[in-house]
């Protein structure tokens, strides 16, 4: 991870380097030696939230060996990149499925059940899915 700055706006660039970095000790804190005797069943298959839990849901599909699903279900695994505002989260949380991000800020309304970093001030641009280069969006 590195400080940039993009379009005068302070950031801190999540390189793809950092997510595969990530991504083992993800799987450790996901594995089911450490899930199953907190939740007391097995997670049934694993959503990811449009567009930030795509890539994050299809690499722990592989690793964890979970179903990858098109719909949430209750006993379902949530992946997202983030929880920032927590306001995307809200709605799974609220039916107790559990939640796991790469960072968490800590003003979210939401608190991820497993979260690997914790976000400050500055926007996180995660360049495996965003890029680095400006879309014009």
């Amino acid at each position: 991870m590195y400080e940039s700055w993009h379009n005068e706006v302070a950031e801190v660039v999540y390189e793809t380097s950092d997510f595969l970095e990530d991504l083992p000790i993800m799987v450790e804190r996901l594995g089911p030696e450490r899930i199953v005797p907190i939740l007391g069943y097995y997670f049934d298959g694993i959503f990811g939230v449009e567009e930030g839990g795509t890539v994050l849901r299809a690499c722990l599909h592989y690793r964890l060996g979970l179903p990858s699903l098109l719909a949430p279900t209750r006993r379902c695994l949530i992946v997202d990149d983030i929880a920032d505002s927590g306001k995307t989260l809200a709605h799974y949380a609220e039916k107790g499925i559990f939640i796991a991000t790469i960072f968490y800020n800590e003003r979210s309304i939401v608190a991820p059940n497993v979260w690997l970093h914790k976000k400050h001030d500055k926007w996180i641009r995660f360049e495996l899915w965003e890029g680095l280069e400006d879309k014009g969006v």
